[in-house]
């Protein structure tokens, strides 16, 4: 398993205020569809059984909500980010969702400027990430009630 440091996601209020770092534990995937619960359990470091799979099953484009739900109930939020991965806040990781080379939606954990990735053939984006996400707790400075 690799390790990188990463930004404590429980740490008080506020992106400004220093967050203390951990390591980040690559969790491989299990099938097909389990990239995004595997980059869900390394940024939250919720264990892989614990975190459900938010896209096997589910209409189309509704896990988003699913997880947004899922992390509510856990008081945190999910955020989607406007930077490419290259201009990612340092010690934040991201999770990163694109098109994969094998042509379906792959999730990948890019965490200062290195990709961690649950496949275990080591996919890549074939046109970059389309979307990005941060995990924040619900309580930060994003304004969340």
């Amino acid at each position: 398993m690799s390790s990188l440091a990463q930004t404590d996601l429980a740490a008080p209020q506020g992106a400004a205020k220093a967050l203390s770092t951990r390591t980040i534990q690559r969790v491989a995937a299990r099938n097909e569809t389990d990239c995004l619960r595997c980059c869900v359990a390394m940024v939250t470091g919720v264990a892989y059984e614990k975190v459900p799979d938010f896209v096997e099953g589910a209409p189309k484009r509704s896990w988003t909500g699913a997880l947004r739900n899922w992390l509510s109930e856990r008081g945190s939020r999910l955020v989607r980010i406007g930077v490419d991965l290259d201009e990612a806040p340092q010690g934040l990781p991201v999770i990163a969702i694109g098109k994969g080379n094998l042509g379906c939606f792959h999730a990948m954990v890019v965490l200062d400027g290195q990709m961690i990735d649950p496949a275990p053939i080591g996919g890549a984006f074939a046109e970059g990430a389309k979307y990005q996400f941060v995990i924040l707790p619900a309580e930060s400075c994003f304004g969340a009630n």
